[in-house]
């Protein structure tokens, strides 16, 4: 149950009293500039991912592969030399982190017209 107007807070180290209508209007004024700082923080931030992004910077954790390894174990797992789990493991990584850079490898190289694939996934 709810009582309007019989419930307040007033503070005893600084001079907010939402009882009166002098303190309410304080309060709502710091909640509503709280509320507007906030926004500014969230714009200014998006501001900065999207200037990154416009930089050519990745954004997030860093990757665990560098380009070169990945071109390296794709070319060992087309080629048959090695398999996608014996070259996660030469590279200190899960086979699903391995899969996952190839087939980002793939997509990439798919948009820039070279067309490597990623090497089919084995039968359980």
């Amino acid at each position: 149950m709810c009582w309007p107007g019989l419930v307040g807070f007033q503070s005893l180290t600084e001079a907010i009293n939402t009882t009166t209508a002098g303190g309410k209007l304080v309060f709502h004024i710091m909640g509503a500039l709280a509320e507007f700082e906030r926004a500014l923080i969230a714009k200014r931030s998006q501001a900065g991912m999207q200037a990154a992004r416009r930089r050519g910077k990745h954004l997030g954790r860093p990757r665990k592969l560098t380009q070169e390894q990945v071109a390296h174990a794709a070319r060992m797992v087309r080629d048959g030399t090695e398999t996608v789990f014996g070259m996660a493991a030469l590279d200190g990584v899960d086979r699903v982190t391995l899969r996952r850079a190839l087939k980002r490898a793939a997509a990439s190289d798919v948009r820039r017209g070279s067309g490597a694939s990623v090497p089919p996934r084995p039968p359980r």
